[in-house]
């Protein structure tokens, strides 16, 4: 095993290239790009229009409210929420759940 790490030694760009993926392998996050709102409103194959129920597990997005910099603007409707970012909550039936 010493041998082989000593070997390493001789050759810098297998080195770089071992820590790149010990590196990567420790950091998925970092590894991929964050996902964001297609130009058609939907993110991960959900569309973000609808009726929405929130719940405290398993939700099939997770969301945050921020002030600024924000990927979609949420408009909370009573009924026909039938454009992009509108959502009316519900109890049960919903098309998706934050």
């Amino acid at each position: 095993m010493l041998e082989v790490l000593m070997s390493l030694f001789h050759y810098p760009k297998a080195i770089t290239t071992l820590f790149l993926l010990v590196f990567l392998g420790l950091c998925p996050g970092l590894a991929r790009a964050e996902a964001t709102v297609s130009p058609d409103c939907s993110f991960k194959g959900i569309k973000l229009q609808g009726k929405v129920q929130v719940v405290n597990v398993f939700p099939d997005i997770k969301v945050q409210k921020v002030n600024t910099f924000s990927d979609l603007k949420v408009q909370w409707v009573k009924t026909f929420p039938d454009s992009c970012g509108k959502w009316q909550q519900v109890d049960v039936f919903p098309d998706f759940k934050i």
